[in-house]
């Protein structure tokens, strides 16, 4: 069950947007449907006192070594992720998007800041999906460019 706090601020964050009653069922999950093709998932962490925020983006239709060689480099320092990251759904190999959220800083505008980048990330990946691992794409430069001691 969620705490109070998770569940105060998630109450509050529906009733902003128009949907009362928005709140973690017994296991402590929250499903978003953000548009037909975009559902970020809530869970409350209870034993480590955080938020998971988590969505599925999908199984590269390329190359996979080269699409999950993307995937890598956008992780670096979360730069391309603008802080989310990715992972491998051991089930399938699919790829996931997630980020956490402390609780103990949580408030409504920390809240509703997360997710809308949470958001904006996990639809612009899910744009690039169909791309990666293609073989006309190059990986892309890194922003931070090379490390220097």
């Amino acid at each position: 069950m969620a705490t109070d706090a998770a569940q105060a601020v998630l109450e509050a964050f529906g009733r902003q947007v128009g949907i009362d009653g928005l709140g973690f069922d017994e296991g402590g999950h929250c499903a978003l449907a953000i548009d037909d093709k975009t559902v970020i998932n809530i869970e409350h962490d209870a034993p480590r006192e955080r938020l998971l925020f988590y969505s599925l983006i999908g199984v590269p239709a390329g190359e996979l070594a080269a699409a999950y060689g993307a995937i890598l480099r956008a992780n670096y320092l979360g730069v391309e992720t603008r802080g989310p990251t990715f992972g491998l759904r051991p089930d399938d190999d699919a790829l996931v998007l997630s980020q956490y959220l402390p609780l103990a800083t949580l408030d409504l505008p920390t809240f509703e800041a997360a997710l809308q980048n949470f958001v904006g990330v996990t639809e612009d990946w899910s744009a690039r999906l169909p791309g990666l691992g293609a073989p006309a794409s190059e990986p892309a430069p890194s922003p931070l460019g090379s490390l220097r001691a």
